[in-house]
Formats: C-alpha cells, structure tokens, sequence
C-alpha cells in the first residue's frame, strides 16, 4: 500500500486520517465558535445578526459568568497544587518494586479508570444520602457537614474527588521518573552524606523535573475538563457557586439558547487557557534548562 521509495507520499497517507479527523471535530468547529461569537445566533434559526464585540463586553458585565471564572481558576490551582504534591509523596513512597507497592499502585490509579460522570453520581451518594444516614445512625458531627450544599466548601469537595480520581495517574509518572533515575548517581551520594530530605530535595527532584513538567500540564489540561464531574456531583450548585465556565457557557447555549454569547465566553475562556498553559511551559523548560 505504501510506497518505500516516497517518503512525502508515506507521510501524506499516514497523517491524512488525522488531520481529517482533527479538522472536522476541532478545527472547524473552532473557526464556527469565533464566528458565532459576533452574532446573536440562538442556535436554532438560520437568521442572525452580527453584534460585533458586544458579546465580550457583555461578558465582562455578567456576575455569574465572572463568578464561575473565579470557581474554574480557584479550582484550577487547588488541584494542581494538591494533586502534583501527593502523587509525588505517593510515588516516593512506592517507588521499590515490592508486592505491597505494585498493590498501593493498583488501588490508588484504579479510580483514574472511571467516567468522570459516573465518579460524579458515586460521590454524590457517598456525601448526600449516605452522609445523611450516617448522621442519624452514629449522630457524629463530621457527618453532619453540608459537602455539596455549603458554599463556603463545595470547592474544596470538588477538589478533593478530582485529586481522588487522577492523583493514580500522576503518581505512575513520578515513579517513572524516579526509576529512571541512575541508581549509580544516588549511591554517590548517600556515600557523600546525603540521606533522607537533603537526598529528595538536591537528587531525586532535580532529576525528576522533566516529569514535574509533564504532570502540572497534564493537570492543568485535567483540572478544566470538569464539565461531567461537576454536571453530577453539585449541578453548579449551591446558588451557582460550584459553576464552571464550561458548564455557564453549555447553560447559556443549551438552556437559554444563546449561542453566539455562549460562543464568546468559550473564546474567551480558551484564550486564557493558551496563555497560561503557554507560560507554564515556557517557566518549566527553562528551569529544566537551568538545572540541566
């Protein structure tokens, strides 16, 4: 099927299924969403009109759109902050290939398997109805906590199932890191002295930094794909305090059938992404530059 002597037509054939696939799920819609975004289309009539930067002014206006930014961006750095801190102690922990440790593996990456929509519904049993029960059952106070229904801490609920689903993952990539440490490098120096935190801190971490790197994108990549987690666990609730801008950007289009405003707060949400995450790379590589 492919011709050996044509590298440029290989390479055509090879990429050709992507790049279909990834024009007409990615790019495509892309370029449709900024166009919605200076029209006040519905969603629904093929009759619109172009608005121009109104969209965006308004969405500098709207409490609620700025409410669910603060929420994303709160969330965002909790859980990036958690998540990446516990896995490495996990991955520290379990590093030796012992039985015990490929067990603690297994149990603390099995959540990463499950739908975020399904770890939503489980979670909500577990600190609604089951809470409850417990409550009346034992009459401690801790099951008396409103998990989902405080404002005051329903971000640190959500944070806390999402570091209980991923943080499996992230710990495989640290343990990856440290085994691949020299082990030559490490028995230097323990002979020079170096044990326990002093051996962490001035060994093991630096060397594991192109990890560190992948991770904290992984987890910023991770932490905005809330959308199903949120949609059944809190439903954005209470009073829209637990409201990602993805879940106020499908509300706006799906339930008030404003597609060209919801289009503009996507765009703008994505604009933002891009910059961090673009900063976020640019300040690791040239830390791994600096410690290379």
């Amino acid at each position: 099927m492919f011709n050996s002597d044509n590298s440029k037509i290989n390479f055509v054939l090879f990429s050709a299924p992507f790049l279909l696939m990834y024009s007409l799920f990615f790019l495509i819609p892309m370029i449709m969403g900024v166009w919605y975004s200076f029209t006040d289309w519905n969603g629904m009539s093929g009759n619109y009109q172009i608005v121009g930067l109104s969209n965006y002014i308004r969405c500098f206006q709207d409490a609620r759109f700025l409410q669910s930014f603060s929420f994303t961006f709160k969330y965002t750095g909790l859980y990036t902050v958690t998540a990446n801190i516990l896995a490495l102690i996990l991955a520290v922990c379990t590093s030796r290939n012992t039985r015990n440790n490929t067990a603690l593996r297994a149990v603390f990456f099995t959540p990463n398997v499950l739908n975020l929509a399904t770890v939503g519904f489980i979670w909500q049993f577990i600190l609604g109805t089951l809470n409850t029960g417990l409550y009346k059952m034992t009459g401690w106070p801790v099951f008396e906590i409103s998990w989902l229904n405080n404002k005051d801490i329903v971000l640190y609920t959500v944070t806390i199932v999402r570091v209980w689903v991923s943080v499996g993952y992230l710990m495989v990539i640290y343990i990856a890191g440290i085994q691949g440490i020299d082990s030559a490098v490490r028995e230097a120096a323990i002979v020079d002295g170096a044990d326990g935190f002093k051996l962490f801190s001035n060994i093991t971490f630096p060397l594991i930094m192109p990890a560190v790197t992948s991770c904290i994108f992984i987890s910023l990549v991770t932490s905005l794909k809330i959308f199903p987690l949120l949609l059944t666990l809190t439903n954005g609730g209470p009073g829209h305090y637990s409201e990602s801008v993805s879940l106020n950007a499908y509300r706006e289009a799906f339930e008030n059938y404003r597609f060209g405003y919801a289009s503009a707060k996507a765009m703008l949400f994505t604009a933002v992404i891009l910059v961090i995450t673009g900063i976020q790379l640019v300040v690791s590589k040239r830390r791994e530059s600096d410690i290379a």
